[in-house]
């Protein structure tokens, strides 16, 4: 079981206005950092530096970016880099209807874990870095720390339209820490449109040889393979679960072992899917059937759980979807679903397959348990 270590808080004391003094050693997850830095178009007076990575108020939000490591995995040195996007504050952690929010809107846009810490809500993602991957996996966390931000804002309309009292938390407001400057709109409408456009001379996206890739991840692993690759889809089931009942502290919190047959998880992948704001682009789900017993409130406090044990996780698997939690109501039954959208603007070739061979790494990681003890079910 991979070590986990306890997430730092967004605001640091450990901060210095001035320029990254430069590590003993350049290592990757500095040169991943800096590199995101620069794609961000970022000034260094708008910089706070720490010495994992930096702070930067985007457009009065704070994003915190970091880097962790390097891990041996199977002998390749891995790091992770992510960002932490401050999104509200004055959540009401016993209310059911912020976690009930927070799982919607998880399912809703795809674009990393939106997790509640106390009463702060934040949007992570994160990307596993490796010498031959990091050019590309950088694009993708500039991308993400972009779209991060306007989501981030876009939560200002609700708020006018009253969704503290819908949310049962009178508190409730944006994450900001400076006054709203004029040009901020501008500025990150054209930050969305170098995210579009730098994928915009890419040849458009061959959804059979990608999802081709997928097919062959689940046959490596033993899976039970479905699929038609020239409409655009995959799905690769496995006959892992969840046994045993007890309960097992972890990082603050209790998590539970459930007695039950073990289900079969499946992985999905949708080349062609439809983003409400982003366009075509590839689905990758992970959906694990929950054991009977399963309580709506425990499901999505679970939920927030794995989002959050995910991103302390050391694993050679990026982080940019979100767990959430389905219930029974939806007519295919309670399941924990992983979810990522990667815009095409945002792909390079063989994404859609790489994506999946990470989705089997984070199934096992789920079922056999993010520091819980639980274990995979019958094979």
């Amino acid at each position: 079981m991979p070590k986990l270590e306890a997430t730092k808080p967004i605001h640091e004391p450990d901060a210095s206005a001035g320029p990254p003094v430069a590590p003993p050693t350049a290592h990757l997850g500095w040169t991943t950092l800096l590199e995101a830095h620069r794609l961000l178009e970022i000034g260094d007076a708008d910089t706070t530096w720490h010495p994992d990575g930096f702070t930067w108020r985007a457009h009065r939000l704070a994003q915190r970016f970091r880097f962790e490591g390097p891990v041996a995995i199977d002998g390749v040195p891995t790091w992770w880099v992510g960002v932490d996007t401050a999104c509200l504050r004055g959540a009401d952690p016993a209310s059911d209807r912020v976690w009930a929010w927070i799982a919607a809107q998880n399912a809703g846009h795809r674009l990393g874990a939106l997790v509640l810490e106390g009463d702060r809500v934040r949007l992570r993602a994160r990307v596993a870095v490796r010498e031959d991957s990091m050019s590309k996996r950088v694009r993708l966390l500039a991308a993400w720390a972009t779209l991060s931000n306007l989501y981030a804002h876009g939560l200002a309309q609700p708020l006018e339209e009253g969704l503290a009292a819908r949310l049962a938390s009178p508190a409730l407001e944006l994450d900001v820490g400076a006054e709203p400057d004029e040009g901020d709109a501008d500025r990150l409408r054209d930050a969305l449109v170098r995210v579009v456009a730098d994928g915009a001379g890419a040849a458009a996206p061959d959804r059979v040889r990608d999802l081709g890739g997928a097919v062959q991840v689940g046959l490596t692993h033993g899976g039970w393979v479905s699929s038609d690759l020239e409409a655009g889809w995959v799905r690769v089931r496995f006959a892992w679960g969840l046994r045993g009942l007890r309960e097992t502290p972890f990082g603050g919190v209790v998590f539970r072992e459930f007695a039950d047959e073990p289900p079969v998880v499946e992985l999905w992948a949708e080349g062609g899917a439809r983003h409400p704001l982003l366009g075509a682009g590839t689905l990758v789900r992970v959906v694990v059937p929950a054991p009977a017993g399963v309580s709506p409130a425990e499901g999505l406090r679970w939920a927030n759980r794995l989002n959050v044990a995910e991103h302390e996780a050391r694993l050679a698997m990026s982080s940019l979807g979100a767990w959430g939690w389905r219930p029974a109501a939806s007519g295919l039954g309670d399941a924990w679903v992983w979810g990522a959208f990667f815009p095409d603007a945002t792909a390079y070739p063989l994404l859609p397959g790489l994506e999946v061979k990470e989705a089997v790494a984070r199934a096992h990681w789920v079922v056999s348990g993010p520091g819980s003890g639980l274990r995979p079910g019958g094979g």
